[in-house]
């Protein structure tokens, strides 16, 4: 016998599966924006996969993401702009535009890639009512890669019970080409340490490099400690008991990564939530109440990580190369303040470097690359949510970790930057309504 739906069966119905379609759509564009981060499928000849082929599967679940929402988000909200928001986007595409009338280094590459994506993720932001929810599918989808990459590190670089899929040959960064084991092209054996005689390996995921993972889990974690809503998000024992898990998870996979910035990161991350815990106040208030205690901890870890950077041959040299990279960008900067040297124009700034291979500052490079003008997308938004925003403290936590982590990691060339960048454009102008962050999780 059929059964026979109602009429408030049926919206029922069609809600949860036009919901669970957006909700589809988001974990792809969240996963693609992950993997983007220096992804190594990009260059194993055994997927036949191209940088531009990535760009190009991304601009189209964009497109079809916008599309689905367009249609069906009148079902579910009256989404709407503000007029301050209005003139905030406006105001975006103004300076982009005229960045790029100015730009003649890579423009073709710089328009395709960063503008039409970046576009398209400005739409698809302010689809959504509740912009946090597209940080929860972000940090859901780089968890799920995070275990997957702990149990392939783990059980088979470090103990060898998981065999190889099959051998990769690496052709990325600055290393020699080299056979490399792959792990069903989640996990990459592509980076080790040496201690002596002993070898310990690096966990680089599905990455080409262990910097790279690192920046998409640190953000993620940056997101799963501040970014959640604390009235709704973990006031059940299962929602603690799930935040627990997400963070130990996220944090044991930073540590695995050996990578300077993860420690630098969970220093910091460590150091506030140690102040936080001790003193119910907002960032502002912990801040100045306890300035020397923030800062002597700080500097104490710090010290600690550059001490064993200098004992090792390995990481004196990547600190002289990252330093020379530093004074570099900030000449060329200082050559061409308001318009930059040109997108990823690297011959430029390699007048005034040492060592040619590669920038290895990510904040200070993108200052040079577009000066003032394309650089005023990033810090104003900042600016103007430090000023306005100070009942949301963690929201600015997370825009200034985004910040540490760029400085020291050079993403100027991937999704994930404009990302954060039409995030903290669209939420600053138009801040959702205190919604649960795991309404939809």
């Amino acid at each position: 016998m059929a059964v026979r739906l109602d009429s408030s069966d049926k919206r029922d119905l069609r809600r949860s599966v036009t919901q669970a379609l957006m909700n589809t759509t988001d974990y792809f564009v969240a996963f693609m924006i992950a993997v983007m981060t220096g992804c190594g499928w990009a260059y194993d000849f055994n997927l036949n996969l191209t940088v531009a082929d990535m760009w190009t599967y991304l601009q189209s679940i964009l497109i079809i993401s916008v599309i689905i929402h367009l249609i069906f988000t009148p079902l579910e909200s009256d989404i709407h702009v503000s007029v301050n928001g209005k003139i905030r986007l406006v105001t975006l595409f103004v300076i982009i535009i005229t960045f790029s009338y100015y730009n003649k280094v890579n423009s073709v590459v710089f328009f395709e890639r960063n503008i039409l994506v970046f576009s398209w993720i400005v739409l698809w932001l302010i689809l959504h009512d509740d912009k946090q929810i597209i940080w929860r599918r972000f940090v859901d989808v780089v968890i799920a890669i995070a275990i997957m990459s702990l149990v392939l590190y783990f059980f088979g670089s470090i103990i060898s019970v998981i065999p190889e899929y099959n051998s990769a040959k690496r052709v990325w960064g600055e290393w020699d080409p080299k056979i490399i084991r792959n792990f069903y092209y989640f996990y990459y054996e592509s980076h080790y340490i040496e201690i002596g005689d002993f070898i310990l390996w690096r966990n680089v995921g599905c990455f080409a490099e262990g910097p790279m993972y690192n920046f998409v889990l640190c953000t993620a974690l940056g997101a799963e400690l501040f970014l959640r809503n604390k009235k709704a998000g973990i006031q059940t024992d299962m929602g603690r008991n799930s935040h627990i898990i997400r963070v130990t998870v996220l944090v044991i996979t930073i540590i695995t990564t050996i990578s300077t910035t993860g420690f630098i990161f969970l220093a910091v991350v460590g150091a506030i939530c140690l102040i936080k815990k001790s003193e119910r106040c907002n960032a502002f208030r912990f801040l100045r109440s306890h300035m020397r205690l923030f800062v002597l901890l700080i500097a104490i870890i710090l010290t600690g990580i550059v001490l064993l950077k200098l004992i090792s041959p390995n990481g004196r040299g990547s600190m002289n190369v990252r330093i020379d990279h530093l004074f570099a960008c900030i000449e060329a900067f200082r050559r061409k303040p308001i318009v930059g040297c040109g997108w990823s124009n690297i011959a430029y700034i390699y007048r005034f470097a040492n060592y040619k291979q590669g920038i290895s500052v990510g904040l200070l490079s993108f200052m040079a690359y577009g000066g003032v003008l394309l650089s005023s997308v990033l810090f104003i938004p900042i600016i103007k949510s430090i000023k306005k925003e100070k009942k949301d403290s963690d929201y600015i936590i997370f825009e200034l970790l985004f910040l540490l982590l760029f400085f020291f990691t050079i993403v100027n060339a991937y999704p994930i930057l404009w990302f954060f960048i039409a995030y903290i454009t669209v939420s600053g102008s138009e801040r959702a309504d205190e919604k649960s962050f795991n309404e939809l999780g």
